[in-house]
C-alpha cells in the first residue's frame, strides 16, 4: 500500500496562526527600531542647524533675523542681518556647505533676479526634513498671496524646523511693498523690543544677551503640522518655503506646550512639535540637543523658550 505524506488542513491554520503571532510581536519592534533611526536621524538635522547659527553668530555678533514678512523670500543681494527679507534659514545657508544655493540669488538685473529667487523656493533642502513626517519633497506652495520679490512659485521645498521666537506674539505682517529706502523707513514694523526669543522680524539676539544662559533657552527645534496639510497648502505653518521671511513657518512660539502632528487644524499653527510620537526634538542656545516631551508642564516650556524671565529652568 503507497503511504501519502503530506500536511493537514489543521496544521497549515496552526502554521499561518504562529506566523501571524510572531508577526504581531515582531513588528511593534521593528517600527519602534525604525522610529529611533529616524528620530537620531533629525536629531543630527538639528544639530546642524544650531552649529550654522552658532557659526552666523560667530561671523555677525549676532544670531540671523528673521526676515521682512511673509511675502518676502530670501535674496542674497540684500545683505543680512535686518536688510534681509529672507529668515534664519536662508541666512545660514553658507553656513551648511550650501552657499551655492545663496548665491543662486545674486543676478545684475531684477527680472532674472525674480526667476533665480522663484527656483530657489523651488529647491527641496533635505536637511530642513525631518524623516519621520510623510509628504513629497516638493508640495504646493500657498495661492493665498503673491510674493512680491519673485513670481510664486507653485511647488515649493518646506522646513520641518523653526526659530523659536518666544512667548511674545508680534505678529509680523506681510512686509514693506518694495525695497526702496523711503519705503522702509515708512513701514509699520512691529514692536519687537517685548520679543522673549532669539530671532524675529528684521532683529535677533546675541548668545551673549540670553540672560538665562545659553543651556537654558530654546534655539530652535521642529514644529508641530496638521496631518491633513502634508501633502497640500491648507495648513498655513507648513505652505511656504524655507526661505520665507518671517512667518509660522520659520518661527514658532511657546504660548502653548508642543504637541504632536494630528488631524486637528489649528487656524494659525504656533506651537512647536513633530510627528515623532512622544516628544520633539530642540536645539537649546548653547547647541545642545534636547527631547521633549509632550507632557511637559507648559510653563516650564514657556520658560524655556523666555530668554530673560530669570526662571529657574530644569526640563524633566
Amino acid at each position: 500500500m503507497l503511504n501519502r505524506s503530506g500536511v493537514t488542513l489543521i496544521e497549515v491554520a496552526v502554521s499561518m496562526a504562529v506566523v501571524g503571532i510572531i508577526a504581531a510581536v515582531l513588528l511593534p519592534a521593528v517600527q519602534a527600531a525604525r522610529e529611533s533611526a529616524r528620530l537620531t536621524q533629525c536629531s543630527n538635522q538639528v544639530r546642524q542647524l544650531a552649529l550654522a547659527t552658532h557659526q552666523f553668530e560667530n561671523t555677525f555678533q549676532q544670531l540671523p533675523t528673521n526676515g521682512w514678512g511673509f511675502r518676502w523670500l530670501g535674496d542674497a543681494s540684500q545683505g543680512s542681518l535686518a536688510d534681509q527679507p529672507g529668515g534664519w534659514l536662508f541666512q545660514i545657508l553658507p553656513f551648511l556647505e550650501l552657499k551655492q544655493l545663496y548665491d543662486v540669488t545674486l543676478a545684475t538685473d531684477a527680472v532674472t533676479r525674480r526667476e533665480r529667487i522663484k527656483q530657489l523656493a523651488m529647491t527641496p533642502v533635505g536637511e530642513f526634513r525631518c524623516p519621520s513626517r510623510p509628504g513629497q519633497t516638493l508640495q504646493p506652495h500657498t495661492t493665498v498671496f503673491s510674493l512680491l520679490n519673485a513670481e510664486t512659485p507653485q511647488d515649493c521645498g518646506r522646513t520641518d524646523y523653526a526659530i523659536n521666537e518666544g512667548d511674545y506674539l508680534s505678529d509680523s505682517g506681510a512686509g514693506p511693498l518694495d525695497t526702496k529706502s523711503e519705503t522702509l523707513a515708512q513701514y509699520p514694523w512691529v514692536k519687537t523690543s517685548l520679543v522673549t526669543g532669539v530671532s524675529w522680524e528684521r532683529g535677533s539676539a546675541s548668545l551673549a544677551t540670553i540672560k538665562d544662559g545659553t543651556s537654558n533657552v530654546y534655539l530652535c527645534g521642529e514644529k508641530r503640522v496638521c496631518q491633513s496639510g502634508y501633502d497640500n497648502a491648507t495648513d498655513l505653518g507648513y505652505d511656504q518655503s524655507p526661505f520665507t521671511g518671517v512667518d509660522i513657518d520659520i518661527a514658532r512660539w511657546v504660548v502653548e506646550a508642543p504637541a504632536a502632528d494630528s488631524l486637528t487644524m489649528e487656524l494659525l499653527e504656533r506651537r512647536f512639535g513633530s510627528a515623532h510620537p512622544t516628544g520633539c526634538v530642540m536645539a537649546m542656545a548653547d547647541g545642545s540637543i534636547r527631547k521633549i516631551a509632550y507632557s511637559i508642564h507648559p510653563e516650564i516650556h514657556r520658560s524655556l523658550g523666555n530668554r530673560r524671565d530669570g526662571n529657574p529652568k530644569e526640563i524633566p
